[in-house]
């Protein structure tokens, strides 16, 4: 039976044994905040144990209680007056409930302190220590996209310093590199701003266009697919920059073959599997037409 997207969420973002080694390193000052936004939502206390409990196990009791008399009543003794056996009632329903809730509570606390996926968040971000893949870059070519979530808004970005909720602008630059060993890469990023209508398809300025460099460490969670940003070093990479706009069909195959999010291994992040690379080949030419005015050959096969 296929997981729920509640349980893909979850199985994420705990960490996983097969997942291959990678190179481990401080964290840098915004990788450390990314790493406590993510953990925010990885929390369990007080609230989280009492909620269920005192909502359902306050009356549940009664009403159990309630059946288990009417039946008794009507089955097998039809002369039953519950009214003269009021305080053992009383008695049984207070100590079933505060038995229920109790219980109930210890082993939701139980539950929490034995969750690998919160004993790591717990943990992970102060202990100060990231992974990275490392990827050499050899070329590149950028595309748009148009998709805007009403039920989402806003987007965090890095900005002074610090990690704030920016409005959304439904636009992302998608860059599709080609790494030294000839693999494809898919990296997206989302722009700020106002959204200006679906299907609209204006591009940021220039000046908000992703800057890469030839060599690329993406950023992970430890033992997770979950990344963290990427580091860029080395000289700048000439990125082929087009007019192109992925339509829905597009947008949705290119964002499953990117394995941005609720993936697992053999899988890895960014990287096109082999069986997708003919259809981002296809996609690259089709993108190359709408380049602006450089060359042919530019963009290597």
């Amino acid at each position: 039976m296929p997981a729920n997207e509640h349980e893909l969420y979850l199985r994420f973002h705990t960490p996983d044994a097969r997942i291959i080694a990678r190179d481990p390193s401080p964290m840098l000052p915004q990788e450390q905040a990314w790493a406590r936004y993510q953990a925010r939502v990885h929390t369990s206390g007080w609230l989280e144990w009492l909620i269920l409990p005192l909502v359902i196990g306050t009356w549940m009791p009664a009403l159990l209680l309630w059946i288990v008399l009417s039946l008794y009543q009507w089955l097998l003794a039809p002369d039953f007056d519950p009214a003269r056996h009021w305080p053992v009632i009383v008695a049984g329903l207070v100590t079933s409930t505060l038995l229920l809730v109790g219980g109930w509570v210890a082993w939701n606390r139980r539950c929490a302190a034995q969750d690998p996926r919160l004993r790591y968040w717990q943990a992970m971000p102060e202990a100060g220590e990231v992974e990275l893949e490392q990827h050499r870059l050899v070329s590149a070519i950028s595309l748009w996209s148009n998709d805007f979530d009403p039920d989402r808004h806003q987007i965090p970005q890095w900005i002074d310093g610090q990690i704030r909720e920016m409005p959304d602008s439904g636009i992302s630059e998608w860059v599709l590199a080609r790494t030294v060993e000839g693999r494809w890469l898919v990296l997206r990023q989302r722009i700020a701003g106002t959204f200006r209508g679906y299907g609209t398809q204006v591009r940021p300025t220039a000046d908000r266009h992703w800057q890469l460099s030839h060599e690329l460490a993406i950023v992970f969670a430890p033992r997770t697919n979950l990344s963290l940003g990427m580091r860029f070093s080395a000289a700048p990479l000439l990125v082929t920059r087009t007019d192109y706009w992925l339509n829905p069909d597009e947008l949705a195959r290119l964002t499953a073959a990117a394995h941005h999010w609720t993936f697992f291994a053999p899988d890895r992040y960014a990287v096109v599997n082999p069986a997708e690379v003919p259809w981002i080949e296809a996609l690259v030419a089709r993108a190359r037409v709408c380049a602006e005015g450089l060359p042919e050959g530019l963009f290597g096969d």
